[in-house]
């Protein structure tokens, strides 16, 4: 299927479900909104055709999962009408985002955040099960939840979910992934006894990367074909996440983080680390 046939499918999937939808030209995005109260739901296209040719994947599948996902955000939208923190502890996890992503609500609600490095930022999140809302400072007033006792409650829920990482061995590089599916991949990366216990057996230089965020990359580069190849899956997984957050992979020593920039004959160059 080509961008027109895949923007034609998702438009007519929508209207069968009553969804308004509306095609930006300049951003290549289709915005499908589902009742004037709450902000669209943006499709990428070109996010979708690279999806569908670097994964190989069935075209009516990846629509199909693309459909669900609107189904999901349109669920939690109107379960955010009646939502409460109060006996909530266990449901609140941390998400990872682009320092471009807004930081209210489309209605004008802040959102609660904290900075994390030059190219992210951490958000908090009330899950629901199928999907999670992300806690604006109204929500937590009314909890009566200060900003650290929703950190630490966050942090503490993150710990408990699985840690299992894959390996992969490419040119005699370790590369370690973690993507569960669960929303929270890319969440990890605040995990420091994680990323304490993968850097001490680490044999080179000790990387990272949260390219979208159902993804925490690890990475033992051990010789510099390693930088290259850190650099080419971050990029991809840039570019198939529903979520990208950033396509700089961090440097991770001594419990710090510095964004580093790959240069064409595979020499790492370090960014200003963010006070």
């Amino acid at each position: 299927m080509n961008s027109q046939e895949i923007r034609q499918a998702l438009e007519k999937e929508s209207q069968k479900r009553g969804w308004q939808t509306r095609w930006d030209r300049d951003k290549e995005k289709l915005e499908v909104r589902f009742d004037e109260a709450h902000a669209p739901f943006e499709v990428s296209i070109p996010r979708v055709v690279s999806r569908i040719r670097q994964e190989k994947a069935d075209p009516q599948q990846v629509l199909n999962d693309m459909i669900r996902q609107i189904q999901i955000v349109v669920e939690a939208a109107k379960q955010r009408e009646t939502l409460s923190l109060t006996g909530k502890d266990e449901y609140v996890y941390p998400v990872m985002r682009s320092t471009s992503f807004p930081v209210e609500t489309s209605d004008g609600k802040a959102l609660v955040y904290a900075e994390h490095t030059a190219e992210s930022r951490i958000f908090y999140a009330l899950d629901l099960g199928q999907s999670y809302t992300l806690i604006d400072t109204g929500l937590l007033e009314e909890a009566g939840w200060s900003q650290q006792e929703l950190k630490e409650k966050a942090l503490f829920n993150l710990r408990g979910l699985t840690q299992e990482a894959k390996l992969d061995v490419v040119a005699g590089n370790h590369f370690y992934f973690i993507s569960p599916g669960d929303g929270y991949g890319a969440s990890r990366i605040l995990n420091h006894s994680l990323l304490q216990m993968y850097a001490q057996k680490a044999k080179g230089e000790f990387c990272l990367a949260i390219p979208h965020q159902d993804v925490l990359v690890m990475a033992d580069i051990r010789n510099d074909d390693g930088y290259d190849i850190l650099q080419q899956l971050t990029l991809a997984f840039y570019r198939q996440g529903d979520m990208p957050i950033t396509m700089l992979p961090f440097q991770y020593k001594d419990g710090q983080m510095e964004p580093i920039f790959i240069l064409a004959k595979r020499k790492p160059v370090n960014g200003k680390r963010k006070k």
